[in-house]
């Protein structure tokens, strides 16, 4: 084998790594995208008037299944009062995972 097919098998190799991991580390959705997907699978009975999203990837279990998510969190105007509901969401999909009121 000669040194030069050596070379750039291994250039195209590594320049192969190098396109597959930045493609990886693009594929989450902006913050802006991932609250207006979350937003729009839920349906509350009033008016989303504040939200906030940590884009910090965290792990989560749910029945011995780990997986990565985001955490956020919404408050909405009802007839009520306001009310707050946190949510972790798939990073990459935008879908909610789990939501609970917390006021």
């Amino acid at each position: 084998m000669k040194l030069g097919n050596l070379l750039l098998g291994f250039g195209i190799g590594a320049a192969s790594t190098y396109l597959l991991l930045e493609k990886n580390q693009n594929r989450a959705l902006s913050s802006d995208k991932l609250l207006n997907k979350v937003k729009s699978q839920i349906h509350l009975n009033g008016k989303v008037i504040g939200s906030w999203i940590c884009m910090v990837r965290e792990k989560f279990t749910d029945n011995e299944e780990s997986f990565e998510v985001v955490r956020g969190g919404l408050t909405v105007e009802t007839n009520y009062g306001e009310e707050k509901f946190e949510f972790y969401a798939n990073p990459d999909t935008g879908s909610i995972v789990e939501i609970y009121q917390v006021s």
